[in-house]
């Protein structure tokens, strides 16, 4: 099995808390990789725990890739995570989880974290499974669970690839703003 997350390395974007949960998912899945794509500050600190958790050889960090690349990363994977937590440092948080609809769209299911916008990239038990942020037990749970049944995984990703079609294709979105904003504001487009 490989598990899939793209981000900039950042705090934020909660990786370590992906590392930690897919450490207990090792445990049920021995022969799963657990691959990160993205490049950020983070980096060092991420590799550093991979191999604090013995994960050295499982821990694959792509880096950063190009959008055609991307897209193969999310056909090669069968689960993608990416549990990001609201940083109270810096009071940052996802304003909206773009990849989980780039991985629904490559019919993938997907696991995140009930904070910000995440939710709103979701149709929660429908496309992934939302679970709360910093709760490592309850990440790997998600995991193991969506890893652990071919047929959950598959109805999930149909439905998310269904979804970011219907709903976020760059054409209905722009329809949908046409309709919604720009006739309501008495904007014509010709």
């Amino acid at each position: 099995k490989v598990v899939l997350t793209v981000a900039r390395l950042v705090e934020r974007k909660g990786i370590d808390y992906a590392l930690r949960a897919f450490a207990e998912v090792k445990k049920e899945f021995k022969d799963s990789k657990f691959v990160v794509v993205g490049e950020g500050p983070e980096r060092s600190n991420l590799g550093n725990l991979a191999a604090k958790l013995g994960l050295k050889e499982d821990v694959i960090f792509a880096g950063a890739v190009g959008n055609d690349e991307l897209v193969d990363y999310y056909n090669a994977c069968d689960l993608f995570v990416l549990p990001s937590i609201v940083n109270d440092k810096e009071f940052q948080s996802e304003g909206f989880g773009i990849v989980f609809l780039e991985a629904n769209a490559c019919g993938k299911p997907v696991v995140g974290t009930r904070t910000a916008g995440i939710v709103d990239a979701f149709d929660e038990n429908n496309t992934g499974l939302l679970v709360e942020q910093k709760n490592v037990g309850e990440l790997a749970a998600a995991m193991k669970k969506i890893l652990s049944d071919t047929k959950l995984a598959k109805k999930m990703g149909e439905n998310g690839r269904k979804r970011a079609v219907e709903n976020f294709d760059w054409k209905v979105v722009a329809e949908n703003f046409e309709t919604n904003v720009l006739k309501k504001m008495g904007v014509k487009l010709k």
